[in-house]
């Protein structure tokens, strides 16, 4: 077994595996969220075959390397192609993990999927659990059968105020997200450029859902697709959205979804009230987890030092 860093070879495998391949682990998604420059294309080839994917994305605290998740990314870290290696799993992830290079801090979130941490707890990561709520393909019916009452209720009440539109551009969904954080008093976390980029990569299938009250956008969201699943990534409302707007929009999502033959990802949330709120549409759960590491402890207490 060898674990080798070849950007071309890592890009022919993801593009014989894409039929499966979650989309963050692309060189396009990858390329796009954080730069070709900051990334790291390990892969794990056996028998002359290549059996698994590593990337990391990699930049620069106090001038030195910090292996990190880029935007809207909910996974990373190892991927194994063929089910019948995931017996492998550990193998390959300790392999991967010593041949990573020395960082300040290591940040990584594998994908629901992979649960084992004990690889990571050996190499001393402190763990932590988020969890993700997601609905396998089947019909939409089935689904909406399922929502609670209290979800349907509010679904009709918000539905008859609203109309639901695509949108092409992504300047509504950046004013809705302006308004959620201006609420909460902090800055956009992410720019209009990247989801610019990310709206006019057609390898990301972006759609954008507009909510409009009054002759006005109270609110939009982003989904994008691979070829099995669609992931819910981005919202933002104003003030005059109507209870219950944002559950219309995801709902719509949803639908469209199942309707193109895939799976939907809510890509879960560490804010309580938020993953409380996916759980309201009655989804699978599935709870993941967040290793992360720190060089040594001054760095950790620098890094991890309360903003004033």
């Amino acid at each position: 077994m060898q674990v080798v860093e070849n950007a071309d070879l890592y890009e022919v495998a993801c593009n014989e595996n894409k039929t499966s391949l979650p989309i963050f682990y692309t060189p396009a998604w990858l390329d796009t969220v954080i730069g070709k420059q900051h990334w790291q294309p390990y892969i794990i080839i056996e028998d002359s075959v290549v059996r698994a994917i590593f990337p990391i994305c990699i930049r620069k605290k106090f001038g030195f390397k910090a292996i990190i998740m880029p935007p809207l990314t909910p996974y990373l870290a190892l991927w194994i192609f063929d089910e019948k290696d995931i017996h492998k799993y550990t193998t390959y992830l300790a392999a991967c993990l010593q041949q990573m290079p020395s960082a300040l801090v290591t940040s990584m979130s594998p994908h629901h999927t992979n649960t084992d941490t004990s690889i990571w707890t050996s190499l001393g990561y402190n763990i932590t659990i988020k969890n993700t709520y997601t609905f396998s393909f089947q019909p939409y019916e089935d689904i909406y059968r399922n929502y609670p009452n209290t979800m349907k209720r509010d679904l009709k009440r918000a539905a008859e105020k609203l109309t639901i539109q695509e949108q092409s551009n992504v300047d509504d969904l950046y004013e809705m997200i302006g308004h959620t954080y201006a609420t909460q008093k902090i800055n956009k976390p992410i720019t209009k450029q990247l989801i610019n980029h990310i709206n006019q990569n057609t390898n990301f299938n972006p759609k954008i859902f507009s909510a409009i009250h009054h002759n006005t956008v109270v609110a939009a969201i982003m989904t994008i697709s691979d070829q099995s699943w669609t992931y819910y990534i981005l919202s933002g409302r104003s003030k005059e959205a109507p209870h219950g707007t944002i559950a219309v929009l995801i709902d719509h999502a949803i639908k469209t979804a199942l309707n193109e033959h895939h799976h939907f990802d809510f890509e879960g949330s560490s804010i309580e009230g938020i993953a409380k709120f996916f759980k309201s549409f009655s989804p699978q759960h599935h709870p993941y987890f967040h290793a992360q590491k720190y060089k040594n402890i001054i760095i950790k207490k620098l890094l991890t030092k309360p903003k004033n």
